[in-house]
């Protein structure tokens, strides 16, 4: 007797705090009705189990944000510097994934982005000018700002970027297996995170792909198709500017800067 109440007791504490907190309602529902309910909610061990139900059913869905730091810097320039539209601002985008997981994934009451984490190969300064330090501090802080942890990885001068994939694709990982995130981000149009979005959704993360689409003389972005299909959920943020619902959402993304026509000049070599 002593043996079933110490189990009931560590069976509830256990769903409580780690099943029924990320599980969807039905499912929540389900664990409740097939292992707890038979044994009565009078149980000490379990007597809050339903609260906890209800709870999960209107819970906070966690979002984890993970960058693809060049990706979203040519971003960033080519909105600036060809389009005149500002810098992208990272708590408006944060805001707009929100938003768009919301109305996807309608069984949580409230919405947050509570990691997220920039992905980037450093190199030396041995040949940077200073505007270019300039540029990257002023960047340093926006990411630091935005809450956005910055994963930099050491480069030499004479290699092209590599292993920032595979360091993103781990702390995803790792954030995931941790229990801290519900919806994963992957900010990148890179076919080569095809794996790191199906490993993500085997441990019951929902996947979102966002990414841009563009295309000039000078630059061009676009999304593997085989990673937007093997995301759950695609969003194109450059075809939010031609949807009349989304065009205002879109301008607010870009920060205006007073001295937007000074940094136009200065930062042109930084391209």
């Amino acid at each position: 007797m002593a043996f079933r109440h110490h189990f009931l007791s560590r069976l509830g504490h256990f769903l409580s705090s780690r099943l029924l907190v990320s599980a969807p309602g039905i499912y929540s529902s389900l664990i409740y009705n097939r292992f707890l309910r038979p044994y009565g909610t009078h149980h000490p061990g379990i007597c809050f189990a339903p609260t906890v139900i209800r709870m999960a059913h209107n819970s906070i869905c966690r979002i984890g944000v993970f960058y693809d730091g060049s990706y979203f810097t040519y971003a960033r320039r080519y909105f600036f510097f060809n389009r005149k539209l500002g810098w992208l601002n990272f708590p408006a985008f944060h805001y707009l994934l929100e938003s768009f997981v919301g109305e996807r994934e309608q069984h949580f009451s409230t919405f947050r982005v509570v990691y997220a984490a920039w992905y980037q190969g450093l190199f030396t300064s041995v040949h940077a000018t200073e505007e270019q330090l300039k540029f990257q501090r002023n960047l340093d802080q926006d990411l630091i700002h935005a809450g956005i942890e910055l994963k930099y990885e050491p480069m030499s001068q004479s290699q092209e970027e590599k292993g920032v994939d595979v360091a993103m694709a781990i702390d995803a990982l790792a954030v995931a297996l941790q229990g801290r995130i519900d919806v994963a981000v992957l900010v990148t149009g890179d076919g080569d995170f095809v794996p790191l979005a199906r490993a993500l959704m085997n441990q019951g993360i929902r996947v979102v792909s966002a990414y841009f689409e563009y295309e000039d003389e000078a630059d061009r972005s676009f999304i593997n198709e085989r990673l937007r299909n093997a995301c759950n959920y695609a969003l194109s943020i450059t075809a939010l500017e031609k949807d009349p619902h989304q065009q205002s959402m879109f301008r607010d993304l870009f920060r205006q800067s007073n001295k937007q026509n000074g940094l136009d000049v200065r930062l042109k070599a930084v391209r």
